[in-house]
């Protein structure tokens, strides 16, 4: 089996979107990686997707603002397995910006 992939990084954070990154494992098992599987939870809910084996971004999307995505971890996967996945991480998503105020009206 793959050793953990090296460092989960949380990227850009939008109102909606979570970005992160991660680097391949140091040892791959003596088998070539056949994909990555990305787990994280949003309001209690659990979601994996698989990536690609040569893909090593993956945006979280569809949340809502203000939202905690927790419980993000990225685990490789060859012939023989799944490998252990990286520590979990949790992030909040922004908060959108309050509307400008408007200007008022002058009167001369």
């Amino acid at each position: 089996m793959p050793a953990v992939p090296e460092d989960l990084f949380i990227g850009e954070v939008t109102t909606t979107t979570v970005n992160i990154e991660w680097d391949e494992p140091e040892h791959n098992g003596g088998m070539p990686i056949t994909s990555f599987t990305v787990r994280y939870s949003v309001d209690g809910h659990p979601t994996a997707t698989r990536v690609e084996p040569d893909i090593y971004v993956f945006q979280i999307a569809g949340i809502l603002p203000g939202h905690t995505v927790s419980d993000i971890c990225v685990s490789a996967e060859n012939g023989v397995g799944m490998g252990p996945a990286t520590a979990p991480q949790s992030v909040d998503t922004e908060l959108p910006l309050p509307p400008a105020p408007e200007a008022p009206e002058l009167r001369k």
